[in-house]
């Protein structure tokens, strides 16, 4: 996620959702090297803002940090994640 919200503010030019455009495709980051069977990806942005979403698929359902099994994790653009417990 770290990696996404990096190449989100390399390209950006004034404008979030501009720059969000094809980094992830069918819930898949397009350069990065992940199992795709452990998250499904996303991106919300707007011309000011982002977070990006990583719903966890499988074991990853179970993780300690995760307030339940419906807790996805996000990272927005002013640099908050949630859940908290998951960024320590």
């Amino acid at each position: 996620m770290t990696k996404i919200q990096l190449e989100i503010e390399t390209l950006y030019t004034g404008n979030y959702a501009s720059a969000a455009e094809n980094i992830i495709s069918g819930g898949t980051c397009l350069f990065c090297d992940t199992d795709t069977s452990r998250y499904t990806l996303a991106i919300s942005a707007s011309s000011t803002t982002y977070a990006i979403q990583a719903e966890p698929l499988s074991q990853q359902v179970n993780d300690e940090c995760l307030d339940s099994n419906t807790d996805i994790l996000e990272l927005h653009h002013s640099g908050v994640s949630e859940p908290e417990a998951c960024w320590k």
